[in-house]
């Protein structure tokens, strides 16, 4: 029974939640596969918490230069990564953890937005 509760939670985990009506975007990091996969028309998520504080969730970023300085500090700018607006709302599917913020939930990528900072 604990397995086939994990099994449902991890697929309600897995499926991406997509709002209507916007008014503040999320941005994300995603790697260079997710880029790739995106410019081939494939879906790309980003994913929200796992269960029991193993994940916090993918970054969230305010805007599409915020998710740039991150890739530079981080190393990454240049590695094929590219920055996404996500399918949620940063001021209702985000959450703070020690000054940083996570999505809330999984989302879906709904553009690209490298060169918009």
């Amino acid at each position: 029974m604990l397995v086939a509760g994990g099994f449902v939670m991890l697929q309600v985990h897995a499926r991406p939640f997509v709002r209507s009506g916007v008014e503040t975007p999320i941005y994300a990091v995603g790697d260079a596969e997710s880029a790739v996969a995106f410019a081939n028309d494939r879906p790309v998520t980003k994913r929200g918490p796992i269960p029991l504080g193993l994940y916090p969730g993918s970054r969230a970023f305010e805007s599409p230069r915020e998710a740039r300085e991150y890739l530079r500090n981080s190393g990454r700018d240049g590695d094929g990564s590219a920055v996404f607006e996500l399918s949620g709302d940063f001021d209702l599917d985000t959450r703070e953890v020690e000054g940083r913020h996570y999505i809330a939930r999984t989302l879906l990528a709904v553009r690209r937005v490298d060169g918009e900072w």
